[in-house]
């Protein structure tokens, strides 16, 4: 009874697991695996699209294994039950009608509890085989790109080359833009829009580039100010304030879009990254504040004078700056772009 008892339990801690984690329906897992064998198959994903996928696929096979484990836990409580019930007579005696109806239906549960279990194998080996080949795949390719080489960017044709490119990607966007701002919804509000897009990019910038500093400048003089627990909570104060009045400033930002309602490729591409960018430079503003601490000398982690601690802090908003800039020419060059005169172009 015990054995039961605790194979039940099993049973129900497994199924709590299974739904705390992403469950994917059968229609999406066909559809998973038909994308990873066309993907296979045709060899064009980027090498990002492969990890991506590759990660879908890891989904699937925990859950599948975890199917397989609960199932086999239920299997082996319908199999305590029927050997309880002891073996079916073999000396010409015959069971009780209750007792053979028990017998019965243990074993329709029995098979039933099977049938998933076979299933889920049956699913979990294809998703095995198919990581494995993505695997492979997705080291190809990044092989690839370690050897390829790009024209020279000093060349002159490479220049011509990529910035023709570049000028012919630049002339489509803003013709998309333009028939974009051409139509009857957005013209119909014309002024409306613009305006309040215009009152959100200043107020993003202003919270950003100005009402950040100066409120953390205020609890920098807080915490220099007091003592006790007082500093700690003034500290608390400096380090969120940074983190939270420009992130109201990047909404303000990200409503900008919206408002205008222009729905174009390279608006999506361009406001993107104009936010990842602006999320980099919270960051790393965040980040030298709390190491250098020039406004607040007795909280600096880092012993410097006031002017090195200024410097650094200066020094981690450019690194900021700089990884935002690095992203977006990376994927300029790699999405935007095919071929590898413009990459060159892009990249110097």
């Amino acid at each position: 009874m015990r054995h039961i008892l605790f194979s039940i339990f099993m049973i129900m801690s497994s199924a709590s697991i299974a739904l705390g984690q992403d469950f994917i329906p059968p229609n999406a897992q066909d559809a998973l695996t038909q994308r990873a064998e066309e993907a296979l198959k045709t060899g064009r994903a980027s090498a990002e699209a492969l990890s991506v996928l590759r990660k879908d696929l890891d989904d699937l096979r925990q859950q599948m294994f975890d199917i397989v484990d609960a199932g086999s836990i239920e299997a082996r409580v319908i199999e305590v039950q029927l050997s309880a019930l002891g073996p079916v007579p073999d000396d010409g005696s015959v069971e009780t009608e209750g007792l053979a109806q028990k017998r019965k239906t243990l074993a329709q549960k029995l098979k039933q509890a099977s049938q998933p279990i076979r299933e889920a194998q049956a699913r979990l080996s294809q998703v095995e085989l198919l990581i494995h080949e993505v695997d492979q795949l997705i080291r190809e390719k990044d092989r690839n790109r370690l050897f390829q080489r790009f024209p020279s960017v000093l060349w002159p044709g490479t220049i011509v080359k990529g910035i023709g490119e570049i000028e012919s990607y630049g002339a489509g966007a803003g013709n998309e833009l333009t028939e974009a701002m051409g139509r009857k919804e957005f013209k119909n509000a014309r002024l409306e829009r613009l305006s309040l897009a215009g009152f959100l990019g200043a107020l993003g910038l202003f919270l950003i580039f100005y009402v950040r500093s100066l409120v953390g400048r205020f609890f920098d003089k807080k915490f220099e100010g007091s003592s006790g627990a007082l500093r700690f909570f003034w500290a608390l104060m400096s380090s969120l304030s940074r983190l939270i009045v420009p992130l109201f400033g990047i909404v303000a930002i990200a409503g900008i879009l919206p408002v205008l309602g222009v729905r174009a490729s390279a608006t999506d591409f361009a406001g993107q990254f104009v936010l990842q960018i602006l999320f980099l430079l919270v960051f790393s503003n965040w980040l030298g504040h709390t190491l250098f601490s020039p406004f607040a000398p007795s909280r600096r982690l880092v012993r410097m004078d006031d002017e090195k601690a200024l410097t650094g802090l200066r020094l981690c908003q450019a690194l900021g700056f700089v990884e935002g800039i690095e992203r977006f020419s990376e994927t300029l060059g790699s999405v935007s772009f095919r071929s590898p005169e413009t990459v060159s172009v892009v990249a110097a």
